[in-house]
C-alpha cells in the first residue's frame, strides 16, 4: 500500500505539534510554515517542547500552498484558524491533480474549533473529515512549538462530515497513535465538536481579561455563555457527546509545564499575544449568536463577548478598560 503523505497547512500550536510528532515518528510530512517561522524550521528543524524533553523534527517545509505539488497519496490537514480557512480551502480544492482536481481526489481533515469549517469545506471537497482537537499546544516563538499535554501530546476524535467514517480516518488514527497521540475514530463527529465548542466559549474571556482568569466574574461569564450555547444547540437539534465517553477519552490527560513554563492561554489568547489582526471569536461565540438568531434563542452574553473582542482588536490590543466584573454586572449575571 502507498504510504500517505500528510500535508499540514498551519504551523501553530495545533498544526506545528501534529506535524512535529508525525515527522518524528517517521511519517512523510509537508508543513506549510510562513515567514521567519518557516525559515527557522527549514534551517534548524522544528523545535518541539514537551513536559518531558524537547526534540527537533524535520518535516519538509514550504512557505505557501503555491509550492505544494499534489500527489494522489496526499492527505490534507488544515490547522489554520477558522477565519482564515475558507479562502485557503477553496484554493486547495482547485489545484490540478493528474486529470482532475484536489477537491475530488484528496481527503481533507479540519483540525479546527467550531462547527462551521466542515460544512464550508464540503462546498469544495468530496471527502471532508472533522477533528475534535484536544491539543494544548503553544506557538509564540519562531521555529518552536510547545506541546503541554501529558502523558500524550493530545487527544483527538476523527470522523467523516457530517457522519460516518472511512479508511482515511482509520489511517490517520493509526498514524497519530503511532506518533504518541491518543486518537479515536467515530461515526458521529458533530457531537464531539459541539462539546468542544461549548468549552471554547471561554477563550474570549481568557483573552479579554487575562488578569482575571479564574475569578468569580470570569467563571460566571463562562457559565452564562455555555448555558446560552446549550439552549441554542438543543434548538438546532445538535447534541453534545455523552459526558461519560468524553471523560473516558480524556482520563488521565492534563496540561503540564514545558521547561517550567505553564501554558498561558488558549488559541484566542495566543492570537492576541502574537499581535495577529484577527481571532476566531466569530466562529466560537459568534457561532452561538448565529444559532440563536436562526432559532429565536437570546444570546446576550456571547454577543457581548464577540463585541468586546471586536473592540479589543480595533484598539490594537492596547490596555482594555472593561473588566470581567463590569461586563458581568452589565449583563446582570453578577451582583
Amino acid at each position: 500500500m502507498t504510504k500517505n503523505r500528510y500535508v499540514v497547512v498551519g504551523a501553530g500550536g495545533v498544526g506545528g505539534v501534529v506535524a512535529g510528532f508525525l515527522a518524528a515518528a517517521g511519517e512523510d510530512v509537508v508543513l506549510v510554515a510562513r515567514g521567519e517561522h518557516g525559515r527557522r524550521i527549514r534551517a534548524e528543524g522544528l523545535l518541539v517542547g514537551t513536559p518531558r524533553e524537547s526534540f527537533r523534527a524535520h518535516p519538509v517545509v514550504i512557505s505557501s500552498t503555491d509550492e505544494w505539488h499534489p500527489e494522489a497519496r496526499d492527505v490534507l490537514l488544515i490547522a489554520v484558524k477558522s477565519q482564515d480557512a475558507p479562502e485557503i480551502v477553496a484554493d486547495l480544492a482547485g489545484k490540478r491533480l493528474d486529470d482532475s482536481f484536489v477537491g475530488s481526489q484528496i481527503p481533507l481533515f479540519c483540525f479546527q474549533n467550531g462547527l462551521a469549517n466542515e460544512q464550508a469545506a464540503l462546498r469544495y471537497f468530496s471527502r471532508v473529515h472533522g477533528v475534535c482537537v484536544g491539543i494544548p499546544g503553544v506557538y509564540l516563538e519562531a521555529g518552536r512549538v510547545d506541546a503541554h499535554g501529558h502523558p500524550v501530546p493530545g487527544v483527538v476524535e476523527i470522523g467523516r462530515s457530517p457522519q460516518g467514517r472511512d479508511e482515511s480516518d482509520a489511517h490517520l488514527v493509526a498514524a497519530l497513535t503511532g506518533a504518541g497521540f491518543r486518537a479515536y475514530a467515530t461515526d458521529e463527529i458533530v457531537p464531539w465538536k459541539a462539546a468542544k465548542l461549548v468549552g471554547n466559549l471561554r477563550n474570549a474571556i481568557d483573552a479579554l481579561f487575562p488578569a482575571e482568569r479564574g475569578s468569580e466574574a470570569a467563571k460566571r461569564l463562562s457559565e452564562a455563555a455555555q448555558s446560552e450555547a446549550r439552549a441554542c444547540l438543543a434548538a438546532a437539534s445538535i447534541s453534545e457527546v455523552d459526558p461519560t465517553l468524553l471523560a473516558e477519552h480524556r482520563h488521565g490527560f492534563s496540561e503540564e509545564p514545558v521547561e517550567g513554563t505553564v501554558r498561558g492561554g488558549g488559541s484566542t489568547w495566543q492570537s492576541v499575544a502574537r499581535g495577529l489582526s484577527s481571532v476566531e471569536t466569530d466562529y466560537l461565540n459568534g457561532e452561538i449568536a448565529l444559532l440563536g438568531r436562526l432559532h429565536g434563542i437570546p444570546t446576550p452574553v456571547n454577543e457581548a463577548l464577540q463585541v468586546q473582542m471586536w473592540q479589543l482588536m480595533a484598539q490594537g490590543r492596547r490596555d482594555f478598560a472593561m473588566t470581567a466584573t463590569a461586563l458581568a454586572g452589565s449583563l446582570h449575571i453578577m451582583a
